[in-house]
């Protein structure tokens, strides 16, 4: 296409190889001694794994809880809140509104502001939004701040990758994105762990006071980072309408000399990220590697939304003579999760630049993962014995999170450099929107409308397996978007050629 023709010439234009090369060199990324590139991937885990323990300790049986019943008199947010399947599963789908609402306001700004400061001010959000989940009262007021945690999360989710990208040794970038990565699942089982062991002894509010004093330290750093410390490809827009952009945006950077004129600066810089934002949506979809990349993965996170909610609640109500206890599921899914998150996203990352760092090879593990976990998910909530259903979810986590570092690499290798964290920030908007949020409180409508023709047990495998068949269509999209990238531009060899 026309347009895409266009972006191709002003990428082979703008772009350079990376530091170290010994042809024109590009600039090095300034950093103050104490946050190198090694130290900038330390705070970022960091911050991943605390946004992601959030994840779990909402998701996790003693903060989230059950509604009470005859002998049993509940508990957690769903027991003192009185709240049916169907409003509980809004709770993680209200947290994804934020956070898809603000990511591409978070990637616009980007552009034209420093991104660490952006990262510290979301954090900051974030921290308040935890804060008050523990002074809920209602579901109302819980939904509020749940709504906010996605929106702090927001900046961070939109930048750190990039980042991490620009400052990955040559040769290593896929597996130093998998050590990022690997605060998902590592986060999302300790929060398991740590939500049902706090509220069995402080209740569940106290899990949500304490982890959000976790991120005060991240806070700090990040606001603490050189003002020189940016994106690579920020300063310049690679992309249509690139010199219509930077003249508004100009514009929009004159002083005003009255109180008008500042009101009508304001004006002037909202409907220039407004413009911003559609100009980049059209450009980043008319990659079509990008795009059949992201209808896949859309099917994939709906899958792990569902498996990150339900998943404990699933196995105490399969077998509830060996999960009698609600923190015992916890613990086991959470120890689970752990193993399969940090071997598994690790191997991914490890296994791809071992065979090469290229568009191709991060779209073809990908594929071949997904549609060899799918069979293990799906077998784990068909069998009827414990240890199987078990080795069955272990298998199926470990190839599902081993495809985490290189999906994300191959969102931001098929768009232009400089269009990276809004490929970022609407990946987040695309797979949120239409996956992880509708499947929580979607399949807990489905598990509602079982229970009343199956006993609970036959009613939570017919949900489950029902979920396990959203990586059929995930599968084929990848390997349709691994066919299509033989003939499209791999973009991180065109900005940096000689690694």
């Amino acid at each position: 296409m026309e347009g895409v023709q266009e972006v191709d010439s002003i990428e082979e234009e703008t772009t350079e190889p990376l530091l170290g090369e010994e042809i024109a060199p590009v600039e090095p990324m300034r950093v103050q001694p104490w946050l190198g590139p090694t130290s900038l991937l330390v705070v970022f885990c960091g911050i991943q794994l605390v946004t992601y323990l959030d994840r779990g300790v909402i998701a996790s049986n003693g903060v989230n809880g059950s509604l009470g019943s005859e002998g049993n008199p509940g508990g957690g947010i769903q027991g003192d809140f009185q709240l049916d399947n169907f409003q509980d599963g809004l709770l993680p789908t209200i947290f994804m509104v934020g956070l898809l609402l603000a990511s591409p306001i978070f990637a616009s700004l980007s552009q034209t502001h420093n991104q660490m400061w952006l990262i510290s001010i979301g954090l900051s959000i974030w921290f308040l939004a935890t804060l008050s989940c523990g002074l809920s009262t209602g579901f109302r007021s819980i939904a509020v701040a749940r709504a906010f945690v996605g929106v702090g999360e927001a900046s961070f989710v939109s930048l750190a990758a990039p980042f991490i990208d620009d400052v990955a040794p040559a040769g290593q970038k896929t597996t130093w994105l998998a050590i990022f990565y690997l605060g998902i699942p590592t986060g999302v089982a300790l929060g398991y762990i740590y939500g049902g062991l706090v509220s069995a002894a402080l209740g569940w509010r106290a899990a949500f006071f304490t982890e959000s004093f976790l991120m005060i330290p991240f806070i700090v750093l990040a606001s603490l980072a050189p003002k020189t410390l940016h994106l690579r490809g920020t300063e310049t827009v690679e992309c249509k309408d690139s010199g219509d952009r930077m003249q508004r945006l100009e514009e929009a950077k004159e002083p005003p000399s009255t109180l008008a004129g500042r009101g009508l600066l304001q004006l002037k810089k909202a409907q220039w990220h407004a413009k911003t934002i559609w100009i980049d949506s059209k450009v980043v979809l008319s990659h079509k590697v990008y795009s059949l990349l992201l209808v896949g993965y859309v099917f994939n996170t709906a899958l792990i939304g569902a498996l990150a909610y339900w998943g404990p609640k699933a196995g105490r109500a399969v077998y509830p003579v060996a999960f009698e206890v609600p923190s015992h599921a916890d613990v086991v899914f959470g120890m689970i999760t752990v193993f399969t998150g940090i071997v598994g996203t690790l191997s991914g990352g490890l296994w791809v630049d071992y065979f090469g760092s290229s568009l191709q090879a991060c779209l073809l593990m990908t594929a071949v993962a997904i549609g060899i976990g799918f069979f293990f998910l799906f077998a784990a909530f068909a069998v009827t014995h414990l240890g199987t259903m078990l080795s069955c979810f272990f298998f199926g986590e470990l190839f599902i999170f081993s495809t985490g570092a290189p999906v994300n690499a191959a969102a931001m290798w098929s768009v232009p450099q400089g269009l990276r964290p809004f490929s970022m920030a609407l990946s987040v908007v695309a797979i949120h929107l239409f996956g992880d949020v509708p499947s929580p409180p979607l399949l807990g409508l489905l598990e509602d409308i079982l229970e009343g023709m199956y006993a609970p047990s036959i009613a939570v495998r017919i949900t489950m397996i029902t979920a396990s068949f959203l990586l059929v269509p995930c599968t084929l999209f990848l390997f349709l978007a691994w066919r299509a990238s033989y003939t499209a531009k791999d973009y991180r060899v065109s900005a940096f050629p000689h690694q």
